[in-house]
């Protein structure tokens, strides 16, 4: 069980919102789905993209289900955390931005109340939900997790990374059951508390909860790692120290060459320039420093993916596995940073419980291999993150790779069609959503010729846009830039200046969908 429960009262509020679900609780065939988002995690950050950092368990799932290899989010953590929840672009369900309230419609900081969610669509048909983990979709009490459509909830309502406690970030851990009649709580960590082992040990004791009542679940398991500050135990630190003494740019060609071994990308497509700077002029005690950042990070995700296995299990040993749709993400690409990662406490060990630091930005292009640019933008480095799929009984073509493009948007269908629900329009309460994004069942279930995608990205004025092959994209304040992602997904050879009509094309197209979504330029003139 989480650290012990206080009996001071949230100040997000102590209103429940919504209503016990309707749905019998009777168990049917009906899906298990649980549902992994990392935060900033790299494409290439695990071994089965790649990797060199031991993730044994998330392996597991790409060796026994489906990898998609060309799949995106939205660049950035909360409008990713809105589309994944909504099957809408950010923008519609109110978070095109991050969590403030600028009081216009595309950009309220929190799910708009006329939306349904993908937790509100199960429960109505009978899914126990639960979520564990970084909630970062707004405070108030109608827009917190159990107003939103969770049974249970244990994590932290906002945003940023949270590990050893006391945190060096001012935030509340929330504990929240919609059956014991107390309403959220604020919970007091422990000496032993280290928020990636905590979230898994509440979704590990729900599984079995849900397993012992015989009832499907929806979990979501919004883990902060391995999001900065970047904070590990030490005794998973020390697995990696001297692993990166070599510099960014051997290891970018080393994760390259996996990836090709592995088809995940063709060689034919170049491994772009290293952005990390020189390594082998750097002194000596600067690359031992640097080699402790990445080891850092390499222990926050050697942590999480144990913490993936001990979910992997329970689901065996709860005799549910077979039946379980299991889906692994991340919200968006490397975090860019200072060359040499910044904000580091001083005195203070990297990676220890007292630090707050990032790592450098040579190890943010580390991660994102073969990709360049990083997290708030919307180059292929920014949006792109491995998708990995896997449910014994629903998916049978194991180890496989898939190149369909996918999007976030994509997940509340597929996850409803899984459940048997229609995948384009939900409703309930009185409403009705038209969803944006597609099931990705059917490319999960068997090779399928690629289905061409519309895509569409924005956040703070970095933008794109997809309309088959092509994309435009751009840096705020910067020109159009023109890719054939069939010819071109490294995103190297500009083809702007040379097919300026199709430029035109895809900006209309953008401008359009712009209107639609309730997307302002960049600075947007806030309200409030």
């Amino acid at each position: 069980m989480p650290g012990r429960a206080s009996s001071r009262r949230s100040f997000f509020g102590a209103a429940l919102g919504g209503s016990l679900h309707a749905g019998a609780p009777s168990r049917r065939e009906n899906p298990n789905i649980v549902l992994i988002l990392l935060d900033d995690m790299g494409y290439s950050d695990i071994g089965c993209f790649g990797g060199e950092i031991r993730t044994p368990s998330i392996d597991r799932l790409a060796s026994e289900g489906v990898r998609l290899t060309r799949f995106h989010n939205n660049g950035v953590c909360c409008p990713t955390r809105a589309s994944l929840l909504t099957g809408l672009f950010p923008h519609q369900a109110g978070v095109g931005h991050m969590d403030a309230d600028w009081g216009l419609p595309g950009y309220r900081g929190h799910l708009h109340r006329y939306c349904i969610t993908l937790p509100e669509a199960l429960r109505d048909h009978g899914y126990r939900t639960i979520m564990s983990g970084k909630w970062h979709l707004g405070t108030a009490a109608p827009d917190v997790p159990w107003a939103r459509g969770f049974d249970h909830f244990y994590g932290i309502p906002q945003g940023g990374g949270v590990y050893f406690w006391p945190t060096t970030l001012a935030r509340d851990i929330v504990l929240f059951d919609r059956h014991d009649g107390r309403g959220p709580v604020v919970t007091t960590p422990g000496p032993e508390f280290y928020s990636t082992d905590a979230f898994t040990a509440y979704s590990v004791q729900q599984i079995r909860r849900s397993a012992e009542e015989d009832r499907p679940f929806f979990l979501y398991a919004a883990y902060v790692a391995p999001h900065f500050p970047h904070q590990a135990w030490e005794s998973d630190v020390r697995k990696y120290l001297g692993a990166y003494m070599g510099g960014w740019e051997n290891l970018r060609r080393s994760r390259y060459r996996r990836q090709v071994e592995m088809g995940i990308i063709e060689n034919r497509f170049q491994l772009p320039p290293c952005d990390g700077g020189d390594w082998e002029n750097l002194p000596r005690d600067r690359k031992v420093a640097l080699d402790r950042q990445m080891a850092v990070y390499a222990a926050q995700m050697d942590n999480l993916d144990r913490n993936v296995g001990r979910l992997l299990q329970t689901l065996a040993e709860s005799g549910i596995e077979k039946n379980t749709l299991v889906l692994f993400l991340s919200d968006n690409g490397a975090q860019l940073n200072g060359p040499l990662g910044d904000e580091q406490r001083p005195g203070a060990l990297f990676g220890s419980r007292e630090s707050f630091g990032k790592y450098a930005r040579g190890w943010a292009n580390l991660g994102n291999t073969p990709f360049r640019r990083y997290k708030l933008e919307q180059h292929e480095g920014g949006n792109s993150t491995p998708l990995i799929a896997r449910w014994p009984e629903g998916i049978r073509a194991a180890g496989r790779l898939q190149s369909q493009p996918g999007h976030v948007i994509d997940i509340m269908p597929t996850c409803l069609e899984a459940a048997g629900l229609p995948a384009r329009r939900v409703a309930s309460a009185g409403r009705r959503q038209d969803l944006e994004g597609i099931s990705l069942l059917p490319f999960l279930r068997e090779p399928k010729q690629e289905t061409p995608r519309t895509l569409f990205w924005e956040h703070r004025g970095n933008r794109a846009a997809r309309i088959g092959d092509w994309k435009v994209v751009a840096a705020h304040g910067h020109p159009w830039e023109l890719y054939n992602l069939r010819e071109d997904l490294t995103e190297l050879d500009d083809l702007a200046a040379r097919l300026p009509g199709r430029v035109r094309e895809l900006q209309a197209a953008y401008d359009q969908w712009a209107q639609r979504c309730h997307v302002l330029p960049w600075p947007v003139k806030r309200i409030r």
